[in-house]
């Protein structure tokens, strides 16, 4: 599933950066998984209202490129389905 976060089209449902599409910007709601998974994050700046960007994902799916402030990070589809994200 893939949700539209342009500004004409503002879904209020919490979901995965898995669910986001190339372009698509939303903000950070939770990050679950372990203690070190949510700490790493959070030390790289991937914390709750932060916005993010998807700016590229590997084909097969995996791995996310994502634009946090001005850097990026990339997440396993495993590790991207643990970020809950909302349109801003």
């Amino acid at each position: 599933m893939s949700i539209n976060c342009s500004p004409a089209v503002r879904p209020t449902p919490i979901v995965n950066i898995t669910s986001l599409s190339i372009g698509d910007s939303a903000e950070v709601v939770s990050v679950s998984g372990s203690t070190d998974f949510v700490n790493r994050l959070a030390d790289l700046g991937l914390n709750p209202g932060m916005l993010i960007r998807v700016v590229r994902v590997a084909p097969g799916g995996s791995p996310y490129l994502v634009k946090v402030r001005d850097f990026y990070l990339t997440l396993r589809r495993e590790d991207a389905r643990r970020v809950e994200v909302r349109c801003p």
